[in-house]
This record gives structure tokens, C-alpha cells and sequence, in this order.
């Protein structure tokens, strides 16, 4: 289950302009009404934004708010937060374009540009997320304070004490600025059936951070020569449906642009999830499910596509998916304590993840919440579900600034963000969430953020104070 973690957005607030230099609009429609928009923005003058509106927001959204109040909306923000710049993108789609942009003020923005699902994608509106979601752009924006590195630091420490307190905050937070770790700490308890706390060591469900290291195996045999990034799926999985595996490739499902069906649904829930143990016994979950678009034509997200790409991984390695990635990811990056561990495996300083069961649940007593033990499988899958700690995450970005897991030369498009730039810097954010567990891993320039969380996805929402940023 995908979720854009909270706590990335809080943690590049904190680190304000620690974002990569270089920026590049992905090659979608809302991604060109969105540049349309920050062009007119930053030009300073009502008569062209009044203009980018007309040409880029959709017929209903005008009907429910005026191009007038829409001009209104943007003289607030441009008075508020000047000119603004695009540093990063968050996270794309056909429907929404995520970017961070800095601003006039030295400020860090994280902004969501929400499109209609049909083509041309015409905007809807626009969303300021400072922290959190919410804080559409029709409200005026708080803007951060600038604090140097040890108030930001104080400031957050004292937030997540304060969370932990209220119950809204389950697990353990880092930050290192290169090699040195600036903060570490943990929060709540690993089990509270047993009152177990949890530690900076414990291990806590990462869920679709592990996409990362699928993706990171594929480059590899692509580095290799045995796996083509363009080649349709059929020439590694021969047995998968024909109709599908001859017309998807194995870049469309890196980039979630295949149109194959999710593990999770019906069939999961009804699922003996005692049997989902291999690779191989996630795909009947969803082979038989029709494509929910001509590859390559929208953008949806898959785990069954990063499923078929740990299968297609198998294929081409010759070995087990999970032995895989032990040997030539885990291994060379120095994750000791990092692993698809079964649930019959007895494995110490393990976090129990505590869910609401609602995917919109408000925050409640911590009576109300239970361990998601029934909802997990055997074992996880290559698209979610293995288990990582604070310190082996942190040495995971050392490997991929270092480039001990993938080289910058031969990888082609779409893997760019596994290596540093040019200039040696990189910028990275990956998170992972279901019910029961949230996790996320930032490098922003200098900075490694890893924060890993066992309750529930929706408790964390709002929770971090998004006046934090870095000078």
C-alpha cells in the first residue's frame, strides 16, 4: 500500500535549500500546467496569472471558485512567500503533480498540484503541505521560521516527545548530516501487549521501501546485460498471461506505467496468507486481472508490477528474489539487521505494528488500537513487507552515495536517482505504509532523514510541526 509519508515532508521543511540544484518537470500534462502556473506566478503580475488560470484550470473548478478569488488566493501567496522555484519532485501522476519549491524567503514549500483524471489533465486546485495534508491553497500559508541546525533539531525532538505522550507517535527517528549522526531517538513501544519499547535498533516494517531495493537489483542485471529495461515482460516470465506479459515492459513497471493489477483486495483478504512465502505465490493474486490501461499511456500504482519485477529478477539472476537481495544489496551496504523476515521466524527487537483498521481514522485511545498480525503475510513480498532498522537505512544511503550498489555509468533513464549527481550531491525520498507501520527515508543533499513508525498510517498525519525549516 503506497503512502507519501508525512515525516518527508516535515524533514526537508527542516532542511530547507538542502534540495538538489538541478530540476526537471516530468513529461506530463498537469506537470505542464503546473510550470504554466509557477511561470506566471514568479512573473509578478495578476494579468498573466489570470491568464495561466483561463488556460490551465478546468471548467468545474472555475464554477466552484471564481478566477477572481483564484487571483486573490495567488496575491496572498505571492505577497507572503515571493518567487518561487521548483527543487524536486515529490511524487507524479496523471491526476497530481507533487514538487518541493523554494521560495523568496529562504522558505521550503511542499506543493501539490491536483489535476482531473482525464486527459488533458486540466488543474483542480493546488496544495500547500507544510508538515502535512491539508493547507489548501485557498487559506494564507504560515511561513517557516528559519532555525539554525540544533533549534531545528530541539524543536523537533520536543515535537515528537509531545506526540509520544498523546499516543499519536509509535517508533524511532535519525538524522545525520554525512557521516555523523546529529539525532536518534526512540518513541513508544515495540509491543504493547507486552510493554516492550522500542529502540533505535528495532527492526520495524518498511513496507514499500523495499520497492527501492527491486528497482536497485533490476539495474544491476540491466548493468549486466541480463535483464533489457525495454523489453516486454514475456521474454523473462514466459508463463505469465500472454496478453499482458507481450505488450508491458519492464521499465513501465519500474515507473508504474504497465496497467497491472494490485496484490491487495479481495483476493488478499481471502487469501491463506500462511502460503505467501515466495515470489511466486504472490502472483495468482493478480495475474487473472485484465490491464486497467494500455501500458504506457497513464501512470497507476503497482505492487503487482514491482511482484513481476522480483520474479523477473529471479529469472535473470538465477537466484532467489530474497537470497538476492541479501547477497549483492543488504551485504554490500553493511544492513546487517535487514530482512524479509517470516512470521515464523523468531527474530528479536521486532516492532508489532498497531492500526485504527480505517484508512481516514482520526486519532483515538491507545486501547482502541490493535496489532495488524492478521492483516501481514508469511512473508513479504518484493513490493512491501521487509523489516530494516534506523542504522541499516542510514548505511543503505551511504551505499547509494558511495555508489557500492549501482554505477552512474550505463544505467540509462529512469535510474537517476539511485546515483549522486554530477556535483556529488543527491536527493532521494522514499516512503512505505499500511496499516500498522509508516516509513521514510530522505537524503536531501547533505542529510539522511529515516523515520520508522508502528501505528497506524493515519495517526501520523499532521503530527509534525511544519515551521521548521533550515539556514
Amino acid at each position: 500500500m503506497k503512502t507519501r509519508a508525512l515525516v518527508v515532508a516535515f524533514s526537508l521543511l527542516m532542511l530547507g535549500g538542502a534540495a538538489p540544484p538541478s530540476f526537471q518537470f516530468p513529461d506530463t500534462d498537469v506537470a505542464r500546467h503546473a510550470a504554466a502556473y509557477l511561470t506566471a506566478f514568479n512573473t509578478g503580475r495578476e494579468d498573466a496569472v489570470r491568464a495561466s488560470i483561463e488556460a490551465h484550470v478546468s471548467k468545474a473548478a472555475l464554477a466552484q471558485r471564481s478566477i477572481d478569488e483564484r487571483v486573490a488566493t495567488y496575491r496572498e501567496l505571492r505577497d507572503q512567500h515571493g518567487k518561487l522555484t521548483p527543487t524536486r519532485v515529490v511524487d507524479s501522476a496523471d491526476d497530481h503533480l507533487q514538487i518541493l519549491v523554494d521560495t523568496s524567503q529562504g522558505e521550503t514549500l511542499d506543493i501539490t498540484f491536483m489535476a482531473e483524471p482525464d486527459a488533458p489533465h486540466l488543474l483542480r486546485g493546488l496544495q500547500i503541505r507544510i508538515g502535512g495534508p491539508g493547507g489548501d491553497a485557498t487559506a494564507p500559508v504560515t511561513a517557516a521560521t528559519p532555525m539554525n541546525e540544533g533549534d531545528a533539531i530541539r524543536t523537533w525532538s520536543a515535537r515528537l516527545d509531545s506526540l509520544t505522550r498523546a499516543d499519536a507517535f509509535s517508533g524511532a527517528a535519525l538524522l545525520a548530516r554525512g557521516d555523523s549522526v546529529l539525532f536518534q531517538s526512540a518513541y513508544g513501544e515495540a509491543s504493547r501487549e507486552a510493554h516492550t519499547p522500542n529502540r533505535t535498533d528495532t527492526k520495524f516494517n518498511i513496507g514499500s521501501i523495499n520497492k527501492m531495493f527491486t528497482k536497485i537489483a533490476v539495474a544491476q542485471l540491466a548493468a549486466q546485460g541480463k535483464i533489457d529495461v525495454d523489453a516486454t515482460i514475456d521474454r523473462y516470465l514466459p508463463k505469465y498471461p500472454k496478453e499482458v506479459a507481450s505488450k508491458v515492459t519492464v521499465r513501465q513497471l519500474l515507473q508504474h506505467r504497465g496497467g497491472v493489477g494490485d496484490i491487495f483486495g479481495d483476493p488478499y483478504d481471502k487469501a491463506d496468507k500462511s502460503k505467501l512465502r515466495r515470489v511466486s505465490d504472490w502472483i495468482p493474486l493478480f495475474q487473472d486481472k485484465p490491464l486497467a490501461f494500455e501500458p504506457g499511456t497513464k501512470q497507476q500504482y503497482s505492487n503487482g508490477g514491482y511482484v513481476l519485477l522480483g520474479a523477473i529478477v529471479e529469472k535473470a539472476s538465477g537466484e532467489d528474489y530474497y537470497d538476492y537481495i541479501r547477497k549483492h544489496i543488504y551485504q554490500p551496504a553493511g544492513m546487517k539487521n535487514t530482512d524479509h523476515y517470516a512470521k515464523s521466524d523468531r527474530v528479536a527487537n521486532m516492532a508489532n505494528g498497531y492500526t485504527l483498521g480505517g484508512p481516514h481514522a482520526a486519532p483515538k485511545a491507545s486501547a482502541e488500537l490493535t496489532n495488524n498480525d492478521s492483516t501481514r503475510p508469511m512473508r513479504g513480498s518484493p513490493a512491501g513487507g521487509g523489516y530494516s532498522t534506523l542504522a541499516d537505512l542510514l548505511a543503505f544511503t551511504r551505499a547509494l552515495r558511495d555508489q557500492k550498489l549501482v554505477k552512474a555509468d550505463g544505467l540509462g533513464r529512469g535510474f537517476e536517482e539511485l546515483v549522486p549527481a554530477p556535483d556529488g550531491r543527491m536527493g532521494l525520498g522514499i516512503g512505505g505504509g499500511a496499516p500498522g507501520l509508516n516509513a521514510s527515508v530522505e537524503i536531501a543533499g547533505d542529510y539522511t532523514i529515516v523515520v520508522l513508525a508502528n501505528l497506524a498510517v493515519d495517526l501520523l498525519y499532521g503530527v509534525l510541526d511544519p515551521r521548521i525549516s533550515h539556514k
